[in-house]
């Protein structure tokens, strides 16, 4: 009987997906040699990517590449904002870029101030424009450390001739003035018999999250008495006269 001898030829079953590599644990595509855990050459395409920017707060992750294709992912407050919670004005801190504080504020109706004690001027409340609410009919809070532009311009009235009247920015914690004006009030009759002068000041200050400010006023006499005014008059009809204005700067 003639035997017959059968050979069985064996061969790894090689299975690949693409062009797929893995090498030291990573895995490449079109790369026989990936660094990273997944090491991509070539473009990447999304589908079905979310259109809800709500979602995309200032403590969100942005996802860059570096100079050499690596994907990270970084704080969207390190970068200009893509999305921002506040209407404003993007500044840098530095480290970060973040929307600034800003107010500006309008009298509603005149206001007398008759002491020597610091009174908040509280019909300062009508709000053109306050994009953190932190503002409250003459109060005011900051949302960080940081430093302030702070313009104040009122008209003041009285009947008699004032010594030095005070208005500024007071801090209500401490109790302290912050920055302020004090001219002597020198001015002349008006067609009332009243006297009315203007007072004006642009600061730059520091001001610390968690304490409460105010815009505020005092005479310098117990004897004294004057009105911040709301509106003016003459032959071209009634003005806004008194006004303060926030702006973070740093």
């Amino acid at each position: 009987m003639k035997k017959k001898t059968i050979f069985f030829l064996l061969f790894p079953f090689i299975t690949t997906l693409g062009n797929a590599q893995t090498y030291n644990g990573n895995v490449g595509i079109n790369t026989e040699n990936p660094t990273q855990t997944l090491d991509i050459n070539g473009d990447v395409k999304g589908s079905k990517l979310t259109t809800n920017y709500s979602n995309l707060s200032s403590t969100g992750l942005v996802v860059m590449a570096t100079t050499d294709g690596t994907l990270k992912s970084i704080p969207k407050n390190k970068i200009s904002p893509l999305v921002t919670e506040n209407t404003g004005t993007i500044i840098s801190t530095g480290t970060e870029y973040v929307v600034a504080q800003e107010f500006n504020i309008d009298m509603s109706a005149d206001q007398t101030i008759n002491s020597t004690t610091p009174q908040v001027i509280t019909n300062m409340n009508t709000e053109a424009f306050d994009n953190m609410a932190l503002y409250n009919n003459g109060s005011f809070q900051v949302n960080a450390d940081g430093t302030y532009v702070i313009v104040i311009s009122v008209q003041i009235s009285a009947n008699t001739t004032l010594t030095n009247p005070f208005i500024g920015v007071r801090d209500l914690t401490n109790n302290t003035w912050i920055c302020g004006v004090n001219d002597s009030f020198t001015a002349s009759n008006g067609s009332t018999g009243s006297k009315t002068q203007n007072y004006f000041i642009y600061s730059g200050v520091d001001l610390k999250k968690g304490t409460n400010y105010a815009f505020a006023a005092r005479t310098a006499n117990s004897s004294e008495s004057f009105t911040i005014k709301k509106e003016a008059t003459d032959s071209s009809g009634n003005g806004l006269v008194s006004s303060v204005t926030l702006r973070r700067l740093k």
